[in-house]
């Protein structure tokens, strides 16, 4: 590694009041020589150029251009001369950047006076290669209208000598606070200027969006409107008049909107706004929105920072611990061979490392970049407070502590920075990253407790000589207020059942019922038959024909669920026909001739031969299910033959046809005349089967089997049939 030595000699001059310590400097002049016309402030016959030049003729701090001083040979003297219209009284503050243009050397004394020619400040700095040197005047008091600067040339030297000097400030001290109250800081009447530093004056007053109380300390109490508040003072004979400002913040509660119900699963996102500092969600996330698909409750914990408690946590103070308002165990850089913070336990406040070592990396401050940073050659001693500083806090609040950290050289021997208060760590210790100018934020939260008082420290716990160099930059101490809401996401789940298909016999009705059911506790349906006028889950329905109806339920929040679809069969009505009585004798083949209503209906014979004894054989020809089987029996008697007709919708019906199966031969009884001439003779037939009986030669037939009143004479009885059986009977006297 190149090394880089410089050679300073600082010559500080005492008079009264010169010298003043300032906690906030503004931008009063600034040049970075991005022109190209003359630069006015240099003398005539000095340098070679009288322009801003470009890369070509040495390196650019920023921008495109930059003051190239080529000395002329053998000069020596001032070069440059710029002055400045300043305020008497006021705090002021030079600085830029200079380097040797190609690497070489240079001998420069830079000196301030005021309009009386009075040197302020002088300092003479010997300068070898590349690396930029960052000139920062002390803050000086002007008592006269005007500063100037001056750059002399101490070489007379030729082929090197060329000086390169970029971003010329001129900064003036303004106490320009800005404070911010959170709302979960007010717990009663609020003095706004006790959050203001020491430095401010009292005798300024408060203007905003009501009028606050008890003069210059402005009192604000809950009655009055949130907003921005300030505070300004005269400023007669000064620059800078001092000013503050308090934002007073309303609550931010989070609020996530109506429960959410969607009627099919899908991606929904849960916004919590973006009116907080950091979230946490009930899954762990901690962006400000959310996407989700599963159904269930979230929550998330909305936390808003109030104002920055602490006074310049980004270094703008000044170079010192003092103007920055914080104490620390490590001591200001005594210097080495290898720069300001040569020695371990070391600090300084600057804004580039490598301005302080010359082996540490070059990099910019978290903040903007170009400002200060607290830069360490970390301690051998653990447990070393770095940084720290004292706050008022509310009891039993929550705060957040919080700042960057980067390691300043690429070494893995890393810097354990661990956040105290009270004298207790508050979390764990954090490494830095063992890449050189990669800022990782480091924070905690805590909670007050009891406490009224927070002692802020940053402590290095790494004991290590060797790499353990480190900057530190935008600490910050908060109240940390936090809001809560949840939120129920819910996915319909809704599921529709409906009757089974049904079979109705024509002319019938049936009634249809639709369920629907949800996951969802206290789910409510109402009914939509398709083309029918009814709401309801019931639908009563008589069709003339096959028909199909449907339905689908929708939930209280428009959710449909599937359509379903029941049909109703029609099936046709029953009408059997047995046909007509019968008689015929046994041995003969009975006949039967059944008709049904319609031929896609089941249809049987059966019978009943309980009143036959014995027992007799029916054999159906050529089955029971043919409408006019033959049938052939063994016994005479009266046969029922029952045909019958069914189907799924209307069930069965019958129909009865009996036949009458008679004997061939009759036997019969008589009782003869008790006196000729009488009529008292009596036939009586014993196996009475048949339907009707004649007693005078087929002339008239009767029902009855028995027959008196008889004269003696030839009879005959018979069965009405196809054949009239004749069996005549002489009665005797």
């Amino acid at each position: 590694m190149k090394q880089f030595i410089f050679v300073l000699t600082l010559i500080t001059l005492s008079f009264s009041s010169v010298f003043a310590q300032c906690n906030n400097f503004i931008q009063a002049d600034f040049d970075s020589y991005e022109y190209s016309t003359t630069v006015p402030h240099i003398i005539a016959g000095t340098t070679y150029q009288n322009t801003p030049q470009g890369s070509t003729h040495g390196p650019n701090y920023t921008g495109n251009k930059h003051l190239y001083l080529n000395f002329v040979d053998g000069f020596t003297g001032v070069a440059y001369n710029r002055p400045y219209t300043v305020c008497v009284g006021g705090t002021f503050r030079l600085s830029f950047y200079h380097r040797e243009a190609w690497g070489s050397n240079t001998n420069t004394t830079f000196n301030i006076y005021d309009g009386n020619n009075v040197l302020l400040y002088t300092q003479t700095v010997a300068w070898t290669g590349t690396t930029w040197n960052h000139f920062v005047s002390p803050e000086l008091v002007s008592t006269t209208t005007t500063l100037r600067l001056e750059i002399v040339n101490n070489l007379t030297n030729s082929g090197s000598n060329d000086m390169v000097v970029d971003d010329m400030l001129l900064e003036i001290c303004s106490i320009n606070e800005n404070r911010t109250l959170s709302a979960c800081d007010i717990t009663g009447p609020v003095n706004l200027f006790s959050l203001f530093s020491a430095a401010m004056p009292t005798t300024g007053t408060w203007s905003g969006p009501a009028t606050l109380g008890n003069g210059h300390l402005g009192t604000y109490n809950t009655t009055l409107p949130s907003g921005t508040y300030t505070y300004t003072t005269a400023a007669a004979g000064t620059c800078g008049a001092p000013q503050g400002t308090v934002v007073v913040q309303d609550n931010v509660p989070v609020n996530l909107g109506a429960d959410i119900h969607q009627c099919t699963p899908q991606a929904v996102t849960l916004n919590a706004g973006n009116n907080h500092d950091s979230y946490l969600w009930s899954n762990g996330a901690t962006t400000s929105s959310i996407s989700v698909n599963t159904a269930g409750t979230y929550s998330v914990i909305a936390r808003k920072l109030g104002g920055n408690m602490l006074q310049h946590g980004d270094f703008q103070g000044g170079t010192t611990n003092t103007a920055n308002g914080f104490t620390t165990s490590y001591v200001p850089g005594t210097g080495g061979s290898w720069g300001l913070l040569s020695n371990p336990g070391q600090y300084a406040i600057s804004t580039s490392p490598n301005l302080t070592h010359n082996n540490f990396s070059s990099c910019g401050d978290h903040t903007t970049g170009t400002g200060n940073m607290l830069i360490a050659n970390g301690s051998s001693t653990p447990n070393t407070t770095v940084w720290s500083q004292t706050v008022n806090v509310n009891p039993n609040q929550d705060y957040l502590f919080s700042f960057w950290a980067m390691n300043v050289v690429n070494d893995p021997n890393v810097s354990n920075l661990q956040l105290y208060i009270n004298g207790a760590p508050i979390g764990p210790v954090n490494q830095t990253t063992p890449n050189s100018c990669n800022w990782t934020q480091i924070n905690d939260t805590w909670n007050s407790g009891a406490a009224t008082q927070a002692v802020l420290s940053i402590v290095n716990q790494n004991s290590s000589e060797g790499g353990n160099d480190f900057a530190i930059d935008d600490i910050y101490f908060s109240t940390y207020c936090s809001y809560y809401d949840t939120i129920q996401v819910s996915f319909a789940n809704n599921n529709l059942t409906v009757s089974p298909n049904a079979v109705i016999c024509q002319g019938n009705s049936t009634t249809l019922t639709a369920t629907a059911t949800s996951t969802i506790p206290g789910t409510t349906f109402t009914y939509n038959w398709i083309n029918q006028s009814n709401n309801t889950n019931t639908l009563t329905v008589a069709p003339t024909a096959t028909t199909s109806y449907s339905v689908v339920a929708t939930d209280q929040n428009g959710c449909n669920t599937p359509t379903r679809t029941v049909s109703v069969v029609i099936s046709p009505a029953l009408n059997p026909n047995a046909g007509v009585d019968q008689i015929v004798c046994l041995g003969d083949t009975i006949q039967l001739n059944g008709t049904i209503n319609n031929a896609a209906n089941s249809k049987a014979w059966s019978h009943n031969t309980q009143a036959i004894t014995p027992t007799p054989t029916v054999t159906y020809i050529p089955n029971t299910t043919t409408l006019n089987a033959k049938v052939v029996v063994n016994q005479p008697g009266v046969y029922p033959f029952i045909l019958t007709e069914s189907n799924q919708g209307c069930g069965a019906m019958n129909d009865t046809v009996l036949i009458t199966v008679s004997q061939a031969t009759q036997t019969v009884q008589t009782t003869d005349l008790t006196c000729f001439g009488n009529q008292t003779g009596i036939i009586q037939i014993i196996n009475n089967d048949a339907v009707s009986y004649s007693f005078d030669n087929g002339a008239t037939w009767e029902t009855s089997s028995t027959k008196t009143g008889l004269a003696a004479e030839l009879t005959r009885y018979g069965q009405k049939i196809n054949t009239v059986v004749e069996h005549p009977i002489q009665l005797y006297y």
